[in-house]
């Protein structure tokens, strides 16, 4: 219903995370932390969308329904 209320304009536009870099990032932080090094916060991206950016392929793959 949201991504159908953004493609109609009824809503703005709305921000999506990047599960992937997520995952990247856990698995990444714990194998450097087993290691003993030092870790910090990550950012692990997020993007906006809207109706004029819904259908490109980046955004897509961050969607679902």
């Amino acid at each position: 219903m949201q991504i159908d209320a953004i493609k109609n304009e009824r809503f703005y536009g709305s921000v999506t995370q990047d599960p992937v870099s997520i995952g990247y990032e856990s698995v990444r932080l714990a194998v450097d932390a087993a290691k003993g090094e030092e870790v910090s916060d990550v950012d692990t991206g997020a993007k906006w969308y809207d109706a004029s950016n819904v259908d490109d392929e980046d955004i897509q793959q961050l969607l679902y329904e």
